[in-house]
């Protein structure tokens, strides 16, 4: 098996983009193929070499380096001269000389006719080469064709569906399709996978095959990635960058399990995770095959995304993590490992650790929690830090709990109270846990402040 992942550089890697690639990389892995990089860049005015050195950043950053490349279609402008010519040579194709202005006014003639806006093969007639600017066009045979696609089925390209299209622009430059056939064929492709909006240029890439008289390779086009309103993807509803959410804290290994399913569904089975969507990079690639593809669109759903990376944050070993946030600050880290539960990406991290271990206030639901025990909560509890110089978690829960004794509470009744305050809130991490980090100073700088507040 041999795929390809073919990004054309004129902008960030998105997240469809991002899980095409990931899903050739699968491919190759399951099967023991090869992925090949190609990058796409005949598009001279919009392609920059910016684009593609953060593309291959990215592909860094996640991980999924191809076996192969990357070339560079700019690079190969030699080969696909020389199969236009041979096209030129054997008929299929021909040189057209009509203008912008020309081809626009034979689009709005046929629309009045109320016919297909095709080109009329005007130049398909001529017998020789005239002076000026010409594009190549490609001489669209008048039959049927029939896509046997992985993922969307029986396709079927009825004829006279499409006119004469071009295959070289007038500046030199060959189109995205025919470098494309030209490319897999040489490259030897098994199998293209793609997005589903690909479709329509199947079509033609059936035709150039048939031109040359290739073996077309194996397609699968994957379904659709729609936003929660069921419309197109788009910025709003989560189609940003792979680097934009890299750089806001997700982590890239939550990114790709979360793409692993968007548009495809593995065998159950018992994961080494205990839970059934969160698979390690070889449970992915055991159970992955473009035959289980999803015919319907699947819907990028943020907060799934959210939560996948947030269970990530809770598993993953502290010193690996503390080595993603960059701080292994002991104390600082004895913090975040308590706090990390509520955090859904690492940029949550260092805001979590401050608003519990800031300058902590009293919030009013929490103020009105405290205040009918305030006094007797306070004077009990700082007996109990007297002459305490540290404190283990194991101490402070012997403490909560003479203390709750003590005052004859119990449950929420008393616990509620208590983390009123010592955190000013009523959620949070556990009340032994913060009292531990606090330690009893603080505890007793605590209390005096609150005592001041309220009394």
């Amino acid at each position: 098996m041999r795929v390809r992942f073919a990004p054309s550089p004129t902008g960030y890697l998105h997240i469809g983009g991002a899980r095409t690639l990931f899903f050739n990389w699968l491919m190759a892995r399951h099967f023991g193929g090869t992925l090949v990089l190609r990058i796409e860049d005949t598009d001279r005015q919009r392609s920059t070499a910016e684009s593609e050195r953060m593309i291959l950043d990215d592909i860094m950053r996640l991980d999924l380096q191809a076996d192969e490349g990357p070339f560079r279609q700019s690079e190969r402008l030699a080969i696909y001269q020389e199969y236009i010519e041979k096209l030129l040579i054997e008929d299929k194709a021909y040189y057209c000389y009509c203008t912008d202005e020309v081809l626009e006014e034979k689009k709005q003639r046929a629309i009045a006719l109320k016919r297909p806006p095709h080109y009329d093969g005007h130049c398909a007639k001529l017998t020789e080469r005239s002076a000026g600017p010409a594009v190549v066009r490609f001489r669209t045979p008048q039959k049927a064709y029939v896509l046997e696609d992985q993922v969307a089925g029986r396709v079927q390209f009825p004829a006279g569906m499409m006119g004469d299209f071009v295959l070289m622009r007038s500046d030199g430059s060959p189109v995205y399709t025919f470098c494309c056939v030209v490319d897999d064929h040489l490259m030897r492709m098994t199998h293209v996978v793609r997005a589903a909006e690909h479709v329509t240029n199947t079509v033609r890439q059936l035709m150039l095959y048939e031109a040359f008289g290739w073996q077309a390779p194996t397609f699968a086009h994957m379904a659709l990635v729609l936003g929660q309103d069921r419309q197109k993807l788009s910025k709003r509803s989560g189609d940003v960058s792979v680097r934009e959410y890299l750089d806001k804290g997700y982590l890239p290994e939550a990114l790709l399990n979360f793409l692993y399913f968007l548009g495809f569904t593995p065998a159950g089975g018992t994961r080494l995770s205990g839970h059934p969507e969160i698979l390690t990079r070889e449970e992915m690639i055991a159970s992955f095959d473009s035959k289980h593809f999803h015919a319907s669109p699947a819907v990028f759903d943020l907060a799934k995304l959210r939560w996948m990376n947030g269970f990530y944050i809770q598993k993953m070993p502290l010193a690996e993590l503390c080595q993603r946030v960059g701080n292994s600050d002991p104390l600082w880290v004895r913090k975040m490992a308590s706090i990390r539960g509520d955090a859904s990406t690492l940029e949550d991290l260092p805001r979590l650790v401050e608003e519990v271990y800031g300058d902590v206030g009293l919030s009013d639901e929490a103020r009105l929690l405290l205040e009918p025990c305030a006094k007797a909560l306070m004077d009990g509890f700082e007996g109990l830090l007297v002459s305490r110089h540290d404190l283990t978690e194991e101490e402070a829960q012997k403490i909560f709990k003479q203390l709750a004794s003590t005052l004859g509470m119990q449950g929420k009744a008393f616990y509620l109270p208590l983390r009123a305050l010592i955190t000013g809130v009523l959620h949070g991490p556990e009340l032994r846990v913060i009292a531990s980090i606090r330690g009893p100073q603080w505890l007793r700088s605590r209390i005096n402040h609150i005592r001041q507040v309220l009394l």
